[in-house]
């Protein structure tokens, strides 16, 4: 059962206010054709799982970039100095990372310090994959859990849509059927009254 002090704190979380959040969810139920009621609060959690997927991603992809860093510039060694230049290498990894184009100066300087430690982008992504791969493994789960849920979700909302055309169409039979029903009955009676 769920623990409803965890239900109140997801229900209070600050990223429910978030600008790009709700700009997720409204875009998320214009493409619902503006569900409302249960409809519109299962598209509601599509939309939260959706957002959900997209941090862990961001934090997958910081998670690495900072192992990449620590691979470089160690954290033993922490001096101003360092925490500096952890920060400068951490902001050019990512953009190298995330695919952003580099200034010349900036890729001179990430290139330099790469062939210092041996390393190509490429190497130290692996190194830096394998030394936090229960990490990425335990986000990679967090993320398939939630696109379980979005599938699970879309099974949900596609019910209750069809529900109602379900229950007219059974209504409509079995009004059918209690139409025979009567006719059958009125032409037994006729039947009986002929005899």
């Amino acid at each position: 059962m769920s623990d409803p002090k965890v239900l109140t704190t997801l229900s209070d979380a600050a990223y429910l206010n978030a600008p790009e959040y709700k700009a997720l969810v409204e875009s998320i139920i214009a493409s619902y054709d503006h569900p409302t009621g249960i409809l519109g609060e299962l598209v509601s959690q599509m939309a939260d799982a959706f957002w959900w997927v997209k941090i862990y991603r961001a934090e997958k992809n910081h998670l690495v970039v900072s192992e990449m860093t620590d691979r470089i510039i160690s954290r033993s060694s922490y001096d101003a100095g360092s925490k500096e230049a952890w920060a400068q290498l951490h902001d050019l990894l990512g953009k190298a990372v995330s695919g952003q184009s580099l200034t010349t100066h900036e890729q001179d300087h990430l290139d330099e310090v790469l062939a210092s430690e041996g390393h190509t982008l490429q190497s130290l992504r692996t190194d830096a994959f394998r030394i936090r791969r229960e990490s990425f493994e335990t986000i990679d789960r967090l993320i398939e859990r939630q696109l379980k849920n979005v599938r699970l979700l879309m099974q949900s909302y596609d019910s209750v849509r069809v529900a109602p055309q379900i229950h007219k169409k059974m209504a409509l039979e079995i009004e059918q059927l209690e139409l025979q029903v009567k006719r059958s009955r009125e032409d037994q009676r006729l039947e009986v009254d002929r005899q």
